[in-house]
Formats: structure tokens, C-alpha cells, sequence
């Protein structure tokens, strides 16, 4: 039997999906997933993460099964800078202690098959955290692909201890020039890493729920990366590895070209969201990149129109400016405007000032997308800033204040609804799953997008008042806009099942998350009155939740499906 071992489960969830006839056991504290793979029988073992923990985890396995060939998988800090985020590295050697050098032949195929370079894996006793460490851990070392690891010594002394051949192979999840929060070393302790008490540090601040969302973009990734390498190396079974191997550190799962400009998004997202980042991250790839793409152009237009510190008629240009841009498609158009728009800042928001000094990168993004994704976007963004203008001429003062429950539900349709409609199109392109109840998605997602923005406006009431934005209506009751809140939420949650009975599970944690945390700040609202808000462990239960549902929700299609087969 071939053993495929990781250090943590979050680096094996994409290749255990792919097993057939999935069995569980434990060798100890060592959790096990029995199968096949190809027509290869293999077992996929979380033996923990640290070198103590590993070690006891690699001794419990083969302890408990006969294994015959190991390979040990996993994400690594890139040490050489030529290295990118998903990069593939097979260890020629693994420096310790103890050091140990690979067999050649198998180091050869396995780069053959996947791609991946060769290079070294260099096990270090604790996190290298800043791009200074991974530049003087890397000096005196060859000059060649470095990867840093807590395990891989330690895993590979106990293989080699009990003659089993080994192979070491690493997806890289940051980079030589990237830090790792200061936030993850605090989560770990000898038992490993505490996922429950990492999210609740991240939720203290928005930069910290950022940086996770993007660690967990990255891990998703690489193990995605790892699950196809690990099915290039097991197939065909007895004959070599003849299929072509992977464009290196550029290519997503999902046949995304990825770059650079998509990890500055990522941590724009990062500095300008909060809950909408978190929800972000349980799309899968290429949507997850569009729908980043869309809030971030939706997000320049925002800030534009909110800008307190403009008069009305500059924001109106700034808005005019910015359609023009689009409707030529010229992304490089963009970049004095964002220099003249910081000459005398819109709003006091460092992210949001950030994002207007980089919006140039978000149309290239945007103008990068296949045309059909693109107009989905770019015809949105357009409708959104023309009904934007529109309530900015009918303004009575600086700020938009509106009078009527009906002119209430006429701006949330421009701000959200068509963000949910645009967001109906996209899905329908990404997930064929979803054709068949297209008409019923549609006809509610005005609605979604309204039920948050309700929410939104009822929860910040209080901060908008203070920067004079006046959306709830001063002779409405408020009962009657929470009544409406509940109405359009309603529909959400219709839209929201009805990606479940599609069994488009991989949209579904998106959506629960969303209507989650919508419906517990409604609840909030409705106890306190607006201006209340959920707190943030709160916010960590919910998101706990669904990532539950969600993910039995994907595993449970997985096995039906492999079933079937």
C-alpha cells in the first residue's frame, strides 16, 4: 500500500474527494482515509503538525498498516524568491536534522509527471515568519528551490528508519517575500494549531480576517495542486508518468491563470471587507477571483459616491469619470484619475484610499476575464454608477437622504440588487448545476441583495448618521423597514436552498454564510433596535457553522457520486 501522509487536514481535503470506495480508520492519534485511487489501493494519513507530533503520527501508521512507498505532501514558505504562490517543489534532499537525501530515480519521475522542481526541503523547528528570516535561513544554502517545513525531517526519519522509500513534494503558500501573520504564531502550542482560536484572532480586526481569508485561499490551492500532482504521480499505475506536466506556480485547478496582480487584489479585498471577504472564501477559484474582482470595482464606486469630504458635484465626476473609463475598456485610463482623486482625499479610509491608488490593477483584472464574465461585471458596475449619480442629483444637501420607503427600496436595488443580480449571471456561468432553476434564481436575486443592504443600513445606523448619510426614512417606522428587511430575507433564503437542492454545494457555503450572518443581525436589530450589532464571536460561531454544513454538504456529494462510479 502507498502512503500519501500530511502534516495538517486542510492539505489532503482536495485529494481525499478524489478517492474511491473512502473508508476511515485511526492508527492512534493518526487520522486515516482508505482507498483507492486510479487503480492504485492508498492511504492518506494526518499524522499533525510540528516535527514531534508528525513523528509520532508516521510511527502510528506504520505501526498499523503495511506500507510499502510513502509520499508526503504539504504546504511550504518559499525561501528563493523565483518561487510562487502553488509552486511545486520534490525534495532531492531533506535538510534535518537529520539530513537525507532522496533516491534520484523516483525525485526524476515524480518532477516528470507533476512539474515540480527539484530542490530542498528544509525543516525548521518553528514558523519562519518574515521575509528577513526566509533570506538568512537561505544563505549558505545551494542555490537552488528552497522550501521550508515544520515535518518533513521528522516524517522521513521514520520512514527511512524502517526502509519504506520516500518522496517529499511541497506546494508553496507563501512566498520569499511574504510574512506570515504575526497572529498564527500565537495559535500554536505542542498540540499543533488551533483553528478555532486563529478565526477568533482574525476577527479582531478586519486585517487579520483578511490575512486568513488569504491563507486559506492559498491552502485551498495548493492542495488542489497537490491532489492532481499526487494523481499525476499514481497514473498510469506501473508505467512511468506520461502525462504533460503543469505549468509551475501559474496555473489554478480550475485552469485560472494566476499572477501576482490576483494576490494584490486578494489583500485589497482583505483591507476593504470584512464580512463579505469571509463569505468570499468559500467560493471556489475563478469565481472567487471574478466575484473579488466585481466587489472591488463596486467598492472604488462606493467610496466615490460616500465621499464626505467632496462636494456633491466632484463626486458626481469622479462617478462620470469612472463610467467612461469603463465603457472604453481602457484600464491604463484609470490611473491619472486615481492620482487626481488622492490630490485631496474622498474619505479617511486608509483600504479604500489604497484601493483608489491601485484601481488601475482592478480593471486590468477585470478586462483579463473571459468576455462573457467580464460584461456580466462590467454592465453591472455600469447600471450601479448610473443610479448612484442619480440619487446624488436628487440629494437635498451634501449627502443622500431619502424620504420614502419607496425611494429606500429604489437605492438598495442600485447598490445591492444589481450586485445580487450580477452575482445570479456569474453563477449561472460557473456552475452548470444551476440551469435548471436559473428563472428561480433570478427572480429573487434583486432580493438577496436588498435583504443585506437593509440590514446593513439598520445595523450602521448610527455610523452613517455621524458622517451625515441619512438612508433610513425620517417618517417611516422602523418597524415597517425591518418588516421589509424580513421580506427580502425570505427570498434569500428560498434563493439560498435552492442552490443546495441544485447540488451546487460548491456556491452553497457563500450563500448560507451570507444569510447567516444577515439573519442573526436582523434578529439583533429587531431585540436592540438599529444601530446593534452581533459580535464577533458571534460572527466566529456562524462562520464555524457553515463551514460544517457546507463541507459535509460537499463530501456527502463526493461520496454519492463516487458511488455511482
Amino acid at each position: 500500500m502507498i502512503a500519501i501522509i500530511a502534516a495538517m487536514p486542510e492539505e489532503v481535503r482536495a485529494l481525499q474527494r478524489r478517492l474511491r470506495d473512502r473508508r476511515r480508520m485511526q492508527a492512534g492519534d493518526t487520522s486515516v482515509v482508505l482507498g483507492t485511487l486510479g487503480a492504485c489501493p492508498v492511504a492518506v494519513a494526518v499524522v499533525g503538525d510540528g516535527a514531534d507530533n508528525a513523528r509520532r503520527g508516521t510511527r502510528a501508521l506504520v505501526e498499523a498498516l503495511a506500507v510499502e512507498r510513502a509520499l508526503l505532501i504539504g504546504v511550504s514558505g518559499a525561501l528563493t524568491p523565483d518561487l510562487d504562490p502553488g509552486a511545486l517543489v520534490v525534495a532531492r534532499a531533506v535538510i534535518g536534522p537529520p539530513t537525507t537525501t532522496a533516491e534520484p530515480a523516483l525525485v526524476e519521475q515524480v518532477a516528470l509527471a507533476t512539474g515540480a522542481r527539484p530542490g530542498l526541503a528544509v525543516s525548521v523547528p518553528d514558523l519562519v515568519e518574515t521575509p528577513g528570516e526566509k533570506e538568512r535561513l537561505r544563505q549558505g544554502l545551494p542555490d537552488e528551490p528552497l522550501v521550508a517545513d515544520l515535518e518533513s525531517a521528522a516524517v522521513v526519519e521514520v520512514l527511512a528508519s524502517v526502509g519504506i522509500p520516500w518522496i517529499v513534494l511541497r506546494a508553496v503558500s507563501d512566498t520569499a517575500w511574504e510574512a506570515i501573520p504575526a497572529f498564527v504564531r500565537r495559535c500554536r502550542d505542542e498540540r499543533g494549531l488551533h483553528r478555532a482560536r486563529m478565526v477568533t484572532a482574525a476577527l479582531r480586526t478586519p486585517g487579520n480576517a483578511l490575512d486568513l481569508c488569504r491563507m486559506g485561499w492559498r491552502m485551498r490551492d495548493c492542495s488542489h495542486a497537490l491532489a492532481t500532482a499526487v494523481e499525476r504521480v499514481m497514473s498510469p499505475p506501473g508505467e512511468g508518468l506520461t502525462l504533460p506536466a503543469p505549468a509551475v506556480g501559474t496555473t489554478s485547478p480550475e485552469g485560472q491563470t494566476r499572477g501576482p496582480r490576483m494576490t494584490t487584489l486578494e489583500t485589497l479585498l482583505a483591507k476593504t471587507s470584512r464580512t463579505f471577504a469571509l463569505s468570499i472564501c468559500f467560493l471556489p477559484e475563478t469565481f472567487r477571483n471574478d466575484v473579488t474582482i466585481a466587489y472591488l470595482l463596486f467598492r472604488i464606486a462606493d467610496t466615490l459616491e460616500d465621499a464626505d469630504r467632496w462636494a456633491r458635484s466632484t463626486r458626481s465626476q469622479a462617478l462620470d469619470d469612472l463610467s467612461r473609463v469603463l465603457e472604453r475598456r481602457d484600464a491604463k485610463a484609470i490611473e491619472p484619475l486615481g492620482r487626481l482623486w488622492l490630490v485631496s482625499p474622498p474619505v479617511t479610509h486608509a483600504g479604500y484610499l489604497e484601493l483608489l491608488a491601485q484601481s488601475r490593477q482592478v480593471l486590468e483584472a477585470l478586462e483579463a476575464l473571459p468576455e462573457g464574465r467580464r460584461e456580466v461585471i462590467r454592465k453591472a458596475a455600469l447600471a450601479t454608477i448610473s443610479g448612484m449619480k442619480g440619487f446624488l442629483a436628487g440629494a437635498d444637501g451634501h449627502q443622500v437622504c431619502l424620504a420614502s420607503l419607496e425611494e429606500l427600496r429604489a437605492y438598495c436595488h442600485v447598490v445591492a440588487g444589481i450586485v445580487g443580480e450580477m452575482l445570479t449571471a456569474l453563477a449561472l456561468l460557473h456552475e452548470p448545476a444551476l440551469a435548471a432553476t436559473a428563472q428561480f434564481l433570478e427572480e429573487r436575486s434583486s432580493r438577496f441583495g436588498e435583504a443585506l443592504q437593509l440590514i446593513n443600513i439598520l445595523k450602521d445606523r448610527d455610523e452613517d448618521a455621524a458622517e451625515g448619510r441619512h438612508y433610513l426614512p425620517p417618517n417611516v417606522p422602523i418597524s415597517e423597514v425591518i418588516a421589509l428587511a424580513r421580506r427580502s430575507l425570505e427570498a434569500a433564503e428560498e434563493y439560498t436552498e435552492a442552490i443546495r437542492a441544485a447540488g451546487a454545494y460548491r456556491l452553497l457555503g457563500f450563500h448560507l454564510l451570507l444569510v447567516r450572518l444577515a439573519r442573526a443581525s436582523l434578529a439583533r436589530v429587531e431585540q436592540q433596535g438599529p444601530g446593534a450589532k452581533i459580535s464577533r464571536l458571534e460572527v466566529l460561531a456562524i462562520v464555524t457553522e457553515v463551514q460544517a454544513e457546507s463541507a459535509m454538504a460537499q463530501a456527502g456529494a463526493s461520496e454519492s457520486v463516487a458511488g455511482d462510479a
